[in-house]
C-alpha cells in the first residue's frame, strides 16, 4: 500500500510539472508573437512620417524633374532630366551644340576607367557633373546681333523646321539667339500670335527656302497674307 501511495504521488508530480511547462512553452510563444507584430507594425507617428518622408536617394534621383524653360544652359546642366524624353518641344535647346558637346564631355568623364577607379560612384559622378556645368556656362558669355541677319521678309517656308519654340519670353531674340548659335541653322521664321503675343512660335530651318508670293489677279500685286516673319542668316 505504501509503494503505491509512493508511485500515485510520483504521478501526480509529473502531471504538474508537465502543466507548468506547457503554460512557460504558451507564455514564451505569445510573447514572441506580441514582439513580432510590435517591430512589423510599428505603432510611432514619428516612424512613419519618417518612413514617408525620407525616400531612398535612388527614389529621388528617378523622380526628379526638368525645371529648364527657355535657357540654353539650364538645359545643357540639366541634360539628363530635361532631355532624356525626346521631347520635340524641347528640341532647340536639348539638340543645341552646347548641350550635345557638354553631355558627351560628361559622358567621356562618367566611364573614364582611370577615374574609377580614384574615386567612389558618388565622387565621379559629382566631379562630372561639375566638368559638364564648366562646360555649359560660358554660353552665356557669347554676344548676339541682329546684324548676322537679313533683314526680315514675309514668308512662309514649305520645308521641314530643324526644331520650333513656342510661348516663351521675348520670342524673337530667344530664335535668334538659337539660330546664331547653331551652326546648322540657315534661318528662322517667328510668327508672333496677334491676340495674345506669348503664344507665338518660331521655327528654325538648315536650309533657305523662300516662296514667291501669291499676287492679286486683279492688281497683280503681291497679297499680304503672310505673317510669319522670315531672317536669313548671312
Amino acid at each position: 500500500m505504501k509503494i503505491n501511495k509512493i508511485k500515485l504521488n510520483l504521478i501526480y508530480l509529473c502531471f504538474i510539472i508537465l502543466i507548468i511547462y506547457l503554460i512557460y512553452i504558451l507564455i514564451i510563444s505569445l510573447y514572441n508573437k506580441n514582439k513580432e507584430k510590435f517591430v512589423v507594425t510599428p505603432t510611432s507617428g514619428a516612424a512613419v512620417e519618417e518612413a514617408e518622408t525620407e525616400p531612398e536617394p535612388s527614389t529621388l534621383t528617378s523622380q526628379e524633374s526638368c525645371k529648364a524653360v527657355d535657357n540654353v544652359v539650364d538645359f545643357c546642366i540639366n541634360y539628363d532630366s530635361c532631355c532624356s524624353n525626346s521631347n520635340m518641344s524641347k528640341a532647340c535647346f536639348c539638340n543645341h551644340p552646347i548641350s550635345l558637346k557638354c553631355k558627351a564631355e560628361y559622358n567621356t568623364c562618367i566611364s573614364d576607367i582611370s577615374l574609377k577607379n580614384l574615386y567612389t560612384e558618388a565622387q565621379l559622378k559629382q566631379k562630372c557633373a561639375s566638368q559638364q556645368k564648366n562646360c555649359c556656362i560660358p554660353y552665356n558669355s557669347i554676344s548676339l546681333s541682329s546684324d548676322k541677319f537679313d533683314a526680315p521678309i514675309k514668308n512662309e517656308p514649305n520645308i521641314k523646321e530643324m526644331c520650333s519654340v513656342s510661348s516663351i519670353r521675348n520670342l524673337d531674340q530667344k530664335c535668334l539667339e538659337l539660330c546664331q548659335t547653331n551652326p546648322k541653322c540657315k534661318a528662322y521664321s517667328v510668327n508672333v500670335g496677334k491676340i495674345v503675343q506669348s503664344y507665338g512660335q518660331c521655327k528654325l530651318y538648315n536650309n533657305v527656302s523662300i516662296l514667291d508670293p501669291q499676287l492679286d489677279p486683279l492688281s497683280g500685286k503681291p497679297k499680304n497674307n503672310i505673317v510669319t516673319d522670315y531672317y536669313v542668316k548671312k
